[in-house]
């Protein structure tokens, strides 16, 4: 079976913020896939995930 996915960087998170941020997503897939920078994470995951968590983070103020 195959999923469409996503990937999303994430400007705001570090690495202990980032484990919070996907866990907002149960029971669906949404992790982190890279750290490219202090701050600056890239999540993966089942498309409507990625796109719930990115809406949480804009109105967190998080870009």
């Amino acid at each position: 079976m195959i999923r469409p996915g996503t990937m999303a960087a994430v400007i705001g998170l570090n690495e202990n913020r980032s484990i919070w941020f996907v866990k907002q997503e149960k029971h669906q897939i949404v992790q982190p896939a890279n750290y490219n920078a202090p701050g600056q994470v890239v999540i993966s995951g089942d498309v409507g995930p990625v796109r719930r968590a990115m809406a949480i983070a804009k109105s967190r103020t998080i870009q």
